[in-house]
C-alpha cells in the first residue's frame, strides 16, 4: 500500500494539467449541450484548433529557450488580410499573394530576433511593440476591406480534403508528431532545452545562441502568418475576431 503511494506522489499532476482541465472542459459541455460529443461538432472544433495550432509551434520553441513572442496575435490578424489585400486590390495570383504575405511575416519575425539578439533587449517588450504597431496596421487593412468576400482560390485553401479530411487537421497531426519526436530525439531541437536552461553553459559549448533564436523567432513569425492565411481562407471574408 506504501509502494502505491509513493508512486502517487511521485507522479508530476502538472505535467497533465492541460490535459486534465481539457477533460473536465468538455465532460462540462457535454451536460450542457447533448449535442456537443456529435461528430460534426468535434470535427468543426478540430478543424478550428488545427488552423491555430501553426501559432504554437514556433511559440512552444521559444518558450523553451525561455523567450516570447506576443506579437504573433498581430502577425496572425495582419496576414489574412493582408494576403486578401494583395489578391483583391493589387490583382495578384492566389499563390503570389501568399509567398509575398509570408515573405513579410518572415520580416517581421527577422526584426523582432535582431532587436532581441543584437541589443539584449527583453523579448516581451520588444513584442508588445510590434504587436501594438502591426494590430495597428490589421485595422488599417480592415477597414479598408470591410465585408469584402476573398478570391475564391483564397477561400479553396483552408477547405482543401484529403481523404475527405481537411488538409490543415493532416498538417496538425504530422506537426505534432514530427515536432514531438524532433524536441526528444535530434540533437539539433535538443539545443533549445540548453539555450533555455543555462545560455552560458550553451555558449561554452560551441552552440550558436544569438542564431538559433533569431532562426526561431523568425519561424514563429512565418507559421503566425500562415495560420492567419488559413483562418481567412476559412471565413472567406474580412473578419476581425482576434
Amino acid at each position: 500500500m506504501s509502494d502505491k503511494n509513493n508512486k502517487i506522489r511521485n507522479v508530476n499532476f502538472g505535467q497533465y494539467s492541460i490535459f486534465i482541465v481539457n477533460i473536465i472542459a468538455f465532460i462540462f459541455l457535454s451536460l450542457l449541450r447533448e449535442n456537443f460529443f456529435r461528430y460534426t461538432n468535434i470535427y468543426s472544433i478540430i478543424f478550428g484548433i488545427s488552423m491555430e495550432f501553426l501559432l504554437v509551434i514556433g511559440m512552444t520553441l521559444l518558450l523553451i529557450m525561455g523567450e516570447i513572442d506576443l506579437s504573433i496575435g498581430s502577425v496572425f490578424a495582419f496576414s489574412g488580410i493582408f494576403a486578401g489585400f494583395l489578391m483583391m486590390k493589387l490583382d495578384m495570383p492566389t499563390w503570389a499573394g501568399i509567398l509575398l504575405c509570408l515573405c513579410v511575416t518572415a520580416a517581421i519575425g527577422y526584426i523582432n530576433g535582431f532587436l532581441v539578439v543584437r541589443f539584449r533587449a527583453n523579448s516581451l517588450m520588444i513584442t508588445i511593440g510590434t504587436m501594438i504597431f502591426f494590430r495597428g496596421i490589421a485595422d488599417a487593412f480592415i477597414n479598408l476591406m470591410r465585408g469584402v468576400t476573398y478570391p475564391s482560390g483564397y477561400r479553396a485553401i483552408a477547405n482543401f480534403r484529403i481523404g475527405g479530411i481537411n488538409f490543415t487537421i493532416i498538417l496538425m497531426v504530422l506537426l505534432m508528431i514530427i515536432l514531438e519526436f524532433l524536441l526528444l530525439n535530434h540533437t539539433a531541437f535538443k539545443k533549445f532545452y540548453y539555450i533555455g536552461q543555462n545560455i552560458r553553459s550553451a555558449k561554452l559549448y560551441g552552440m550558436k545562441v544569438e542564431k538559433i533564436k533569431h532562426t526561431v523567432f523568425i519561424l514563429t513569425s512565418v507559421t503566425a502568418g500562415l495560420a492567419g492565411i488559413f483562418a481567412a481562407s476559412r471565413s472567406g471574408q474580412t473578419v476581425y475576431n482576434t
